[in-house]
């Protein structure tokens, strides 16, 4: 043995202290040496850092005790796992997670900035308007801002989701030390392309918010496409289906983003009176848009004939109080007609869908193409 110890330097000798206590660096552990510890600590998963040509390397120590045949004398049998991939991986893992949280961070501090822009511009709304009119500039701000903190929530549910089981996966595949590589990056990848969905869903938010500042030419159909972007999960959770027959070339002169808050309203309340009965087996919104008549109908039984004439009015809501102030359509033909020059109004009428026949509101926008 004297012999074989000066031809040999043993494993225990090259342990590099990593001050972690799953690194194994001591030779002696109240008087037993450090394989006999492993061996009484079965449920401890003991590591060893060891550096060799200049590059550390990290291994799992297993440790089993036999008798081989014809000796008496019990071995102690020490298995060493590389682990030094599955280390970095652990590491660069760490980094993603920083990396996201910074993001999150980022995204956290646009979105408060975002809304303090939000109340300074209502604020200036407020002095410069009326006591009627400042009041209903405020609800209505109030009441669209409520529906966007809505749609954001069903936006960023399911990548959120999608991150956090990520996530959780790797974390459970690396304390089982069965980390693939491959699988690691497609799981990193995953998470980057949900983090830059994230990231994307404040832009648009952003943008629909922006306050139009002067007049401009806009596409009809991408306006709309943009609204129910902002709708897609909500009407995918209540099972809404949203057909759109607009020509591509249809173009609009005055403020995108007032239009796109008023069309917004009349999708929304459509959608709150789909939601509203239950016995609606096809649940629709037809937008189509015909000799510079841009019509928005629902196959939800049509709104009673002694409100329909009233649903403009402010204030006045079919909804319980605290789900609705009657802002809605009243601010959207308030923008309609005095921002755009357009006109609006409302009836019930029949419609033929795939050979059903379907019944329901119908709002009707008179459309200005030029200046």
């Amino acid at each position: 043995m004297e012999n074989f110890k000066k031809r040999y330097e043993c494993v225990c000798e090259t342990f590099v202290n990593m001050d972690d206590k799953t690194y194994l660096i001591d030779k002696d552990y109240n008087g037993k040496n450090w394989a006999e510890y492993i061996l009484e600590n079965p449920q401890i998963r003991f590591k060893a850092a060891i550096e060799k040509d200049n590059r550390l390397h990290h291994f799992t120590l297993n440790v089993n005790s036999t008798i081989f045949d014809e000796d008496d004398v019990p071995y102690i049998i020490v298995t060493l796992t590389d682990i030094t991939q599955e280390v970095k991986q652990q590491k660069k893992l760490k980094r993603l997670n920083d990396n996201l949280e910074d993001l999150v961070e980022i995204k956290t501090k646009e979105l408060q900035e975002l809304n303090e822009s939000l109340e300074k511009r209502v604020e200036k709304e407020i002095e410069k308007s009326k006591t009627k009119d400042r009041m209903l500039f405020q609800q209505n701000k109030m009441a669209a801002m409520g529906e966007m903190l809505s749609n954001i929530a069903h936006q960023w549910r399911q990548p959120l989701s999608s991150i956090s089981a990520a996530i959780s996966s790797l974390k459970l595949q690396n304390e089982l030390g069965v980390v693939d590589p491959s699988g690691f990056q497609s799981t990193c990848d995953l998470i980057l392309r949900n983090s830059k969905y994230l990231s994307q869903t404040i832009e648009d938010f952003k943008n629909f918010f922006r306050q139009d500042r002067e007049k401009s030419k806009f596409l009809l159909k991408k306006s709309i496409l943009e609204n129910i972007s902002l709708l897609k999960d909500k009407l995918k959770h209540d099972q809404i289906r949203v057909i759109l027959n607009i020509n591509e070339k249809v173009e609009l002169y005055g403020y995108k983003n007032e239009f796109q808050q008023a069309i917004l309203n009349i999708i929304n309340n459509s959608v709150d009176a789909l939601n509203s009965k239950k016995d609606i087996e096809k649940k629709v919104i037809v937008i189509e848009c015909s000799n510079k008549t841009l019509t928005i109908k629902d196959s939800a039984k049509g709104i009673k004939e002694e409100i329909i004439n009233r649903i403009f009015e402010p204030y006045f809501t079919t909804k319980h109080q605290s789900q609705g102030t009657g802002i809605g359509l009243y601010m959207t033909r308030e923008i309609l007609t005095k921002h755009m020059n357009f006109a609006i109004e409302v009836n019930n009428e029949s419609f033929e869908l795939e050979g059903e026949k379907l019944y329901g509101a119908c709002f009707k926008i008179t459309l200005k193409s030029k200046p």
